[in-house]
């Protein structure tokens, strides 16, 4: 993606409930792939961009990114997957972490693959 223009996307984490949100923030952490910014959802938000937000709630006011991942607060449910990118919607497969991370490395590359490290 060309908006990326450091090494370390900054990705954010928008996820409830709380300790999914913490999981997957450290799940992310551990592969050491992005700079990893776990949003409060309790804390007023301040504006912020970022290369990419992993959401499975609305966004607080002020948080931008070109590529957003909405996924389903329940990681076992039926519910569908979307990418939002330069003014497209897609559905997407995060059923597993793994799907996760691939979709992170199509629309929001970092300087390694983050599925490859993972495995």
């Amino acid at each position: 993606m060309e908006g990326v223009s450091h090494e370390r996307p900054r990705l954010a984490i928008a996820v409830e409930p709380a300790l999914f949100g913490d999981a997957l923030a450290s799940a992310l952490e551990v592969i050491d792939v992005d700079e990893v910014i776990h949003l409060d959802p309790v804390l007023p938000p301040r504006a912020q961009e970022f290369d990419a937000v992993v959401a499975s709630m609305d966004l607080p006011a002020g948080v931008r990114a070109p590529v957003v991942i909405r996924i389903p607060p329940d990681p076992s449910s039926q519910e569908r997957a979307f990418v939002d990118v330069d003014g497209r919607h897609a559905e997407v497969e995060v059923g597993r972490l793994s799907g996760l991370l691939g979709v992170l490395d199509t629309y929001c590359p970092g300087s390694r693959q983050r599925l490859t490290i993972a495995e």
